[in-house]
C-alpha cells in the first residue's frame, strides 16, 4: 500500500476569500410593466385576453347538431329564440356529414328553444327542442 492511502492526518482546506463589507450588493432589477412574465423555462407567457383582464365571462359556444338523411338537395333550418335565431325566418345549419347537420351559436344568455325544418319548409315533428348556454344538444328531428 501506498502512504498516501493510509495517512490518518488531516487534510489542509482550501483558502477561502474573506468577506468584505466595503462593497454594496448588486440592487434587483426592477420589472418592467411591458414585458409579459416570463415562465420557468424562461419562456414568455402570452397575455390573457383582453377580456378575462377586465373580468368578463366570454361568449358560450352552444352548439346545435340534428342526425337526420333528409335527401340530396334538401337543406336543414332552424327556427328558435337566442342569437341569430328567429320563429319567422330559418338559419341555415351546416351539413358536416351524409345525415348530420349542425349549427353553432355564440353569445346566447339565456335559455333557448329551436325546432328543424327542411328546406325552411316543413317542421319537425313533437314539442320545441329547449337547451341551455354553453351547452350541446344532438337528435334526431322526425319529419
Amino acid at each position: 500500500m501506498k502512504k498516501a492511502d493510509t495517512d490518518p492526518s488531516p487534510r489542509k482546506k482550501a483558502a477561502v476569500p474573506p468577506k468584505t463589507t466595503d462593497t454594496k450588493p448588486p440592487k434587483p432589477k426592477k420589472k418592467s410593466a411591458s414585458r409579459p412574465p416570463a415562465s420557468a423555462a424562461g419562456i414568455p407567457e402570452p397575455a390573457a385576453p383582453a377580456a378575462s383582464r377586465r373580468g368578463t365571462a366570454q361568449p358560450s359556444l352552444t352548439v346545435i347538431a340534428a342526425r337526420s338523411d333528409i335527401g340530396y338537395g334538401n337543406k336543414m333550418f332552424l327556427r328558435g329564440t337566442g342569437p341569430g335565431l328567429s320563429w319567422e325566418s330559418g338559419t341555415p345549419m351546416v351539413n358536416t356529414d351524409s345525415d348530420l347537420w349542425t349549427l353553432d351559436i355564440l353569445g346566447a344568455t339565456g335559455t333557448m328553444y329551436c325546432k328543424f325544418l327542411i328546406n325552411d319548409e316543413k317542421w319537425s315533428a313533437g314539442p320545441d327542442y329547449m337547451l341551455e348556454p354553453g351547452s350541446q344538444l344532438e337528435v334526431t328531428p322526425l319529419f
